[in-house]
């Protein structure tokens, strides 16, 4: 197979750092696929275009990065920067296939170009075209930045087509089922979901056996190392870590209590304006609960995991429905 299709050794990734020289200018654009970014473009698509759709794209974010990170598991392919000196400007220490930066991005901005265009709101042409340049930006950063082969953001790209079909398609079905089930029927299905991720990651992770984790870490520490100005720091890899699943089960239960309350009853402004500046004290009070959370709520062993359930719950629970609540009682009493 051609290099430029499955690369091993970081050959693309080397071409492309020396055509564009010095690739700094595109993290802003691989932020565009960090946590952080869709801690923001979530509440901002909840309250200021559209609730339905906000919460929907939260289900498809949990849906793509939960069979994303199943994948790299089963793939246990490492990243380029792992296995060849180069210039790295992004420190990541899961697998690299697919990539989850190219497999989001078609996922969350595919489906936003698809509301955007049922809702009528633009013309279907430069949205398509627009989204499908900004999906190859994404992707093209990661092979750039050093921490992705080409092959990883090709098959996150395919990936993520087949997921955005099934989120657009599915949709509805799946919106009816949850609502035809009891309380406690969403609690099972919602705990079952979250107990089988948690199952399916353990079980891939405990049968890894990776004898050039080693290599791996030091070829990774003087790649880092050898980068002029990269402001990136070395950590020990750790490919086999379960977090991303407790985080996914901590949004799932948030998801879960907060629709299974009853509607605070908040509507959006009709002004835009007016709706931005609803939005930034409910972006202030979500990041208040993720880093003041993270920071107090131990890390590590049992306590350290159902800690973090709870921190990713809170999150999802605040923007979702204690802020459209406190929303709604300030109206009323205005």
């Amino acid at each position: 197979m051609p290099f430029w299709i499955w690369d091993s050794s970081g050959q693309v990734n080397l071409w492309l750092q020396s055509v564009l020289g010095d690739p700094r200018w595109l993290l802003p654009v691989t932020f565009a696929g960090d946590e952080l970014f869709y801690l923001i473009l979530i509440p901002f698509v909840f309250y200021t275009i559209n609730r339905r759709a906000g919460v929907t794209l939260l289900v498809a974010q949990l849906f793509t990065h939960s069979i994303n990170v199943l994948l790299k598991l089963a793939f246990h392919e490492p990243r380029p920067f792992w296995v060849t000196l180069m210039n790295v400007f992004a420190f990541e220490d899961t697998f690299g296939l697919p990539s989850g930066h190219a497999q989001n991005a078609v996922v969350v901005w595919g489906y936003l170009a698809f509301f955007f265009i049922k809702q009528k709101r633009l013309h279907a042409f430069p949205v398509i075209a627009l989204t499908a340049l900004w999906v190859f930006l994404i992707g093209i950063s990661r092979i750039a930045l050093g921490v992705h082969f080409i092959q990883d953001t090709i098959l996150g790209w395919a990936i993520g087509c087949a997921l955005l079909y099934a989120v657009i398609h599915y949709e509805t079905n799946v919106r009816v089922f949850f609502a035809n089930l009891t309380h406690g029927g969403r609690f099972f299905v919602t705990a079952m979901i979250a107990v089988m991720l948690l199952e399916m990651g353990a079980l891939l992770a405990t049968t890894l056996h990776l004898p050039v984790l080693s290599e791996w870490n030091e070829t990774a520490r003087l790649s880092i190392a050898s980068t002029p100005h990269s402001g990136v720091r070395f950590k020990d890899l750790h490919p086999l870590k379960l977090t991303s699943f407790l985080n996914v089960a901590g949004c799932l239960f948030g998801l879960y209590a907060s629709l299974s309350l009853k509607d605070p009853g908040y509507t959006m402004p009709v002004l835009f304006r007016n709706r931005l500046f609803v939005l930034l004290p409910g972006l202030a009070l979500i990041f208040v609960v993720y880093l003041s959370l993270s920071a107090i709520f131990p890390r590590d062993g049992i306590e350290g995991g159902f800690l973090r359930i709870l921190r990713y719950g809170l999150v999802v629970f605040t923007g979702l429905y204690v802020y459209p609540l406190i929303l709604e009682r300030v109206r009323r009493r205005a």
